[in-house]
C-alpha cells in the first residue's frame, strides 16, 4: 500500500492542481480536455495505473512518445512527497523516503528524472508555496553522473547507471524507476540488485518501456501481469494517442497506411509487445486474445490430454476443455523432469480424478512409453508427428483465438512461449524448422491441435518374430497364393 498519507480523491486532487493530462482515443469526444474522469479506455488505462497501489511492481509497455515516462514520474510523486507522517514531528514532515531512477545509463535515466525535478523544483513550489518548498539540494549532471534531488521535508530522489551496478548496492528503496527497461541486457540488474533493495520498505518498481523483441526477461514480467493472478506485479499498456499533444490525425493516417494488425503498427503506434521476427509463435500469440479468466467447466465439457515425454527433460501433460467453436482452452499443466513414468501416471490421475477424458494423445516416437502408460491406467493414442504441419496449425489456432490459456494454469508454457524461436541458422539448407528453446510444452500443444476433430487412428507395431508377426506372415502368404492361383 502507498501510505496513510495518500488516498485515491487526494491523488487526484494534486494531479489536477498540478496540470497533470492524459490522451483519449482518437473518437473520445473529451480529446483534448483537462483529466477530469476515465472517458475512454486510454484514459481509464492511465488513471486506473496511477491509483492502483494494490500491486508493487509495474510493468508499463507503450510506444515511443506516449507519456509513459511523464505519468512514471506523477506515479511516483506521492511517494517522493512522502509515504507517512513521522512521528512528534512539530512541522508535520513526513518519513524521509528514497526513490532511485535507474537506466541503461545516465543519459537514458535523466528523462524520468527532469520530469521530477520540473515538478519539484517549479510547478510543486508554484502551486502549493504554503508547503511545497523548493528543494535545498539539486543536482542535475549526466555526464558526471550526478543526479540528485533533495526535498525540504527529508525526501530524496536519486539517478543510477545499471552500466555500474556497484553503484546499485547498499541502502533500502521506497520506489525504483526502472527507465527504458527493456533495453538491459538480461535480469540480473532487476533480480539481483534492484528487487532486494524494495524489500524491507515494501517498496514499488516502475518499468516504463517500449516494447523490445530482444527483452524476453521483461516480457515475460508483462505476461505475468496480463495473467492477473499476482498481487505483486501489474501490467499497463496505451497507445501512442495518451500523450495528450500526439496530433491524432497522425495516428489516424498510420493505422490506414499499415493496417490495424501490421506488427510495426502494433508495435510502434499501439505499445503491443509484437515478435514478428525470431521467436515462432511471436506473431501468432496475443495475450489479450489467448489469455482468458477461469470459468467453471460443467460435468458435460468434453477433455482431452496430450502428453510429451521426458526424463531429464520435462514430463509434460496438459488438459484441454473442448470449446463449442472447435477451440482448445488448455486449463491445467503438470511439467515437471527427473521422475520416473508410473509417478507421472500417479500424479495425472490423480489431477485428472473424474472428469470427462475423451481422448489422450502422445508423441508417437515412444511407442514403449505409450505402452507402459497404457498398463499404468493412462490409455494413450499416437499423436501426429508432422512438426511443420502442426506449427502452422497451431499458429493458426493462436491466431484465431482457438488455443486459449486459462491465467495462471500454465505459466511454463507462456515461458516457452517467449523463448521459442527459430535458430539464426534456420535458413541454412536442411535447417529450415530447426527452433532453439525448450518445446516441451509447444510439443503438447501441437500434439492436441493435430488431434482435432478426432485423433489419429493408433498404429499398434508388431513385434518382429512375435507370434503375431508370424500370423501376419503366414496370412500374407496365404493371400498370394489365392491370387497367383486365381490368375492361374
Amino acid at each position: 500500500m502507498l501510505g496513510s498519507l495518500w488516498t485515491e480523491s487526494r491523488q487526484r486532487e494534486l494531479y489536477r492542481a498540478l496540470g497533470y493530462r492524459t490522451g483519449h482515443t482518437p473518437d473520445c469526444p473529451q480529446r483534448g480536455t483537462a483529466w477530469r474522469e476515465a472517458c475512454c479506455p486510454v484514459r481509464k488505462e492511465m488513471e486506473t495505473f496511477l491509483f492502483d497501489w494494490d500491486h508493487r511492481h509495474f510493468v508499463v509497455a507503450c510506444p515511443a512518445r506516449s507519456s509513459k515516462s511523464y505519468t512514471a514520474a506523477h506515479k511516483a510523486l506521492p511517494v517522493i512527497l512522502g509515504r507517512e507522517p513521522r512521528p512528534g514531528d512539530p512541522k508535520g514532515r513526513p518519513k524521509p523516503t528514497m526513490t532511485w531512477i535507474v537506466g541503461p545509463t545516465y543519459e537514458l535515466a535523466q528523462k524520468e528524472f527532469r520530469y521530477l525535478v520540473d515538478l519539484l523544483v517549479d510547478v510543486g513550489p508554484r502551486v502549493f508555496p504554503e508547503w511545497w518548498k523548493k528543494p535545498p539540494l539539486v543536482r542535475d549532471s549526466r555526464m558526471g553522473g550526478d543526479l540528485f534531488v533533495h526535498t525540504d521535508w527529508g525526501c530524496s530522489v536519486m539517478g543510477k547507471s545499471a552500466d555500474k551496478p556497484q553503484s546499485l548496492l547498499g541502502e533500502a528503496v521506497d520506489c525504483v524507476i526502472v527507465a527504458e527497461a527493456a533495453q538491459f541486457n538480461a535480469d540480473d540488474v532487476w533480480m539481483r540488485y534492484l528487487e532486494p533493495r524494495l524489500s524491507t520498505t515494501q517498496g514499488f518498481a516502475i518499468f516504463p518501456t517500449t516494447p523490445s523483441p530482444g527483452a524476453l526477461w521483461l516480457y515475460e514480467l508483462w505476461v505475468k501481469g496480463l495473467e492477473g493472478t499476482s498481487n505483486r506485479v501489474t501490467s499497463y499498456t496505451w497507445p501512442v494517442t495518451g500523450n495528450p499533444a500526439y496530433p491524432y490525425s497522425e495516428f489516424q493516417e498510420a493505422e490506414a497506411y499499415y493496417g490495424r494488425a501490421h506488427p510495426h503498427f502494433r508495435e510502434q503506434y499501439l505499445g503491443e509487445w509484437v515478435f514478428y521476427t525470431g521467436t515462432v509463435f511471436g506473431g501468432s500469440f496475443d495475450p489479450a486474445r489467448n489469455l482468458i479468466d477461469p470459468y467453471p467447466l460443467s460435468p458435460e465439457t468434453r477433455r482431452i490430454r496430450a502428453i510429451d515425454f521426458g526424463y531429464r527433460d520435462p514430463f509434460v501433460c496438459k488438459w484441454y476443455a473442448l470449446t463449442a467453436d472447435g477451440g482448445l482452452d488448455c486449463y491445467r499443466e503438470y511439467y515437471q523432469a527427473g521422475r520416473d513414468l508410473y509417478e507421472h501416471a500417479q500424479t495425472i490421475r490423480d489431477l485428472t480424478k473424474d472428469e470427462p477424458i475423451y481422448y489422450t494423445v502422445a508423441d508417437r516416437s515412444e511407442p514403449q512409453q505409450i505402452a507402459d502408460l497404457r498398463r499404468y491406467g493412462v490409455p494413450c493414442l499416437e499423436s501426429n508427428s508432422d512438426r511443420r504441419e502442426g506449427r502452422i496449425l497451431m499458429g493458426e489456432y493462436l491466431r484465431t483465438g482457438r488455443l486459449r490459456y486459462i491465467r495462471g494454469a500454465c505459466p511454463e508454457t507462456i515461458r516457452e512461449l517467449s523463448h521459442y524461436r527459430w535458430d539464426k541458422d534456420a535458413n541454412k539448407e536442411g535447417a529450415k524448422e530447426k527452433t532453439l528453446g525448450d518445446d516441451h510444452a509447444m510439443d503438447t500443444d501441437r500434439y492436441a491441435v493435430m488431434s482435432r476433430p478426432m485423433p489419429r487412428k493408433t498404429v499398434v507395431p508388431i513385434p518382429k518374430n512375435s507370434f503375431a508377426d508370424e500370423l501376419r506372415r503366414r496370412r500374407q502368404e496365404r493371400m498370394r497364393e489365392l491370387w497367383h492361383a486365381g490368375v492361374a
